[in-house]
């Protein structure tokens, strides 16, 4: 039952984060609105470091983070607004390696139009490489889902921020609920992640 209860719970979680997700995609543009007394429309880049539907992370989440991040945009260009926001969509597979090589493309120098910004990636291990990569080029990452205490760190990770609690919070959380609760058999799930 206990076991039930907080995979339902991280599950919520995960999905309430694609929905602040969502949002913060319009807060992170917020510095879009000085474009506003020009004639002109202006395009910009938002990269998305996106998990694919056969990555580690469930296909229904993958899908659901897919549709929040496609719909912030379609929300963000549909406002009468002096520009517009185009994607650009690299897949980390929660893996480091991929990670790093998804910001780097995300971030080359020649992108057209200009990139501002990242959402993404979902896992802890893609988004600490991905976040230095950000932090070289000095551009804000957003992840709805990498829960790693180290992220906190701003001295590491300057540009990087999240939507969802770090580990620290969390397992204080679980800790807690568990001594309310008085469990005395307690079972661990985990994943790679």
């Amino acid at each position: 039952m206990v076991e039930q209860r907080a995979l339902t719970g991280s599950v919520r979680m995960a999905r309430n984060g694609s929905y602040v997700a969502a949002f913060l995609v319009a807060v992170l543009c917020t510095f879009l609105r000085d474009a506003d007394a020009l004639n002109t429309t202006l395009t910009y880049t938002l990269g998305f470091l996106a998990p694919s539907a056969d990555s580690v992370i469930p296909a229904s989440l993958a899908n659901e983070w897919d549709s929040a991040f496609r719909v912030a945009l379609e929300v963000m260009n549909s406002e009468n607004r002096s520009y517009l926001l185009v994607e650009s969509r690299q897949y980390t597979e929660c893996d480091w390696q991929q990670g790093q090589h998804a910001a780097e493309t995300l971030l080359r120098p020649l992108m057209v139009p200009p990139f501002i910004g990242g959402v993404g990636p979902a896992c802890t291990d893609a988004a600490m490489s991905a976040g230095r990569v950000f932090v070289e080029k000095n551009y804000p990452l957003l992840s709805f889902a990498a829960t790693s205490e180290s992220l906190s760190s701003r001295s590491f990770y300057p540009p990087f921020f999240r939507t969802v609690f770090s580990d620290k919070h969390q397992a204080a959380a679980i800790a807690a609920s568990v001594e309310k609760l008085n469990v005395k058999n307690l079972r661990v799930l985990t994943t790679q992640q």
